[in-house]
C-alpha cells in the first residue's frame, strides 16, 4: 500500500475514531459513560475514582492516546522527522494538561475549558492542520 493510501485510511480512522469522543471522553458535561466525574455524584476525590472506574481511565487514556499517535504516524509516513517528533511532544503537553485539569477538580474548568480542550483535542482538527501546514513548507 502506497504512503498516500495509507495516510487516506489513517485519517479516515482518525474522523471515525473522533465520533466517539462522547463514549470515552473524561467530560462529564458532554460524555455520558463519564457522569460518575460530576460534582454532585462524587464523594470523593476524582482521583480515586482511577481505582473505581478503571476500565473507563484505561479506555479514556487509549482513546487520548490514539490522537497523539495518529498525527505523529501521518507526519514520519511523509518523512517529517522533526515536526512529527515535536508534533507528539506538543500533543503528549495538551493530553496531560487536559487529564491534569479533569483531576483539579475546578468547576470553573469543568465548565471553561475542558469541553473545549476536549473536542478540538479529541479531533482530526490537528492532523488536518499539521498535514496542510507541512504541504505549505514543501511547496
Amino acid at each position: 500500500m502506497s504512503k498516500r493510501i495509507k495516510i487516506y485510511v489513517i485519517f479516515f480512522l482518525l474522523v471515525l475514531l473522533s465520533l466517539l469522543k462522547d463514549d470515552f471522553t473524561p467530560d462529564y458535561l458532554n460524555t455520558p459513560d463519564a457522569s460518575f466525574l460530576a460534582p454532585q455524584n462524587l464523594s470523593v476525590s476524582r482521583l480515586s475514582t482511577v481505582l473505581t472506574n478503571p476500565f473507563f481511565w484505561f479506555c479514556s487514556i487509549l482513546y487520548t492516546i490514539f490522537f497523539i499517535l495518529i498525527p505523529v504516524y501521518v507526519l514520519y509516513l511523509k518523512n517529517e522527522l522533526k515536526p512529527a517528533k515535536w508534533c507528539g511532544i506538543a500533543l503528549s503537553i495538551a493530553a496531560v494538561a487536559l487529564y491534569a485539569s479533569i483531576f483539579l477538580e475546578s468547576k470553573a474548568l469543568d465548565v471553561h475549558l475542558i469541553p473545549k480542550i476536549n473536542r478540538y483535542f479529541h479531533s482530526p482538527i490537528f492532523t488536518l492542520f499539521l498535514v496542510a501546514a507541512i504541504k505549505i513548507k514543501t511547496r
